[in-house]
């Protein structure tokens, strides 16, 4: 587990209560204090259906749908139009599409996302907090920008959800990218 310390994420030690039903399944080692808190059956691992995003009167709406098994799990954020502020919107929405899909049973919140150089390459970084009554603990996630920041932003979300104490189907790959459609262009959520 990635874990950082700080004035707005730590984890104070102590039982964390997740809302997910007890004493079911095993306890991956990265998360000893939420023993007992996973549900009782695997759930499919997310991946990146289509990403959307609406400009218009300084405003920005961007829409991340996760497919996870069968099912197609959507997050819409908005607010004002920058740079930066797409990153976070775009991160918002993919955290509402993962809370969807795991029925609320780990509430997230975006702290922070970044664009970092790394030699040649581009990525985008995140801190997710999962905040409980112990304290808040921090997932760390990250995806290289291969042509859209938002598209990263949204990938970077599903790496950093990898390190919830979930049972995630073992044979369902994380993609690196989102799938594209027949004429090479990623696809897009329908406004």
């Amino acid at each position: 587990m990635h874990s950082m310390h700080g004035d707005s994420c730590n984890y104070n030690g102590g039982p964390l209560e997740t809302g997910l039903p007890a004493g079911a399944g095993e306890q991956p080692e990265m998360f000893p204090w939420a023993v007992g808190s996973l549900p009782a059956t695997s759930l499919p691992a997310p991946s990146l259906f289509a990403v959307g995003v609406e400009t218009g009167g300084r405003r920005c709406l961007v829409k991340v749908q996760l497919q996870a098994g069968d099912g197609l799990y959507q997050g819409v954020a908005a607010g004002p139009d920058s740079p930066r502020q797409r990153l976070r919107l775009a991160a918002a929405a993919a955290v509402q599409a993962v809370e969807e899909l795991l029925g609320g049973a780990f509430p997230l919140a975006v702290e922070d996302v970044q664009e970092v150089a790394l030699g040649a390459r581009t990525a985008v970084v995140l801190t997710l907090a999962l905040p409980a009554d112990a304290g808040v603990d921090c997932l760390i996630g990250a995806a290289l920008i291969h042509r859209d920041p938002i598209e990263a932003g949204a990938r970077a979300v599903l790496d950093a959800v990898r390190r919830l104490p979930c049972r995630w189907e073992e044979n369902h790959a994380f993609p690196e990218r989102m799938p594209e459609r027949a004429d090479g262009e990623s696809r897009s959520v329908p406004g």
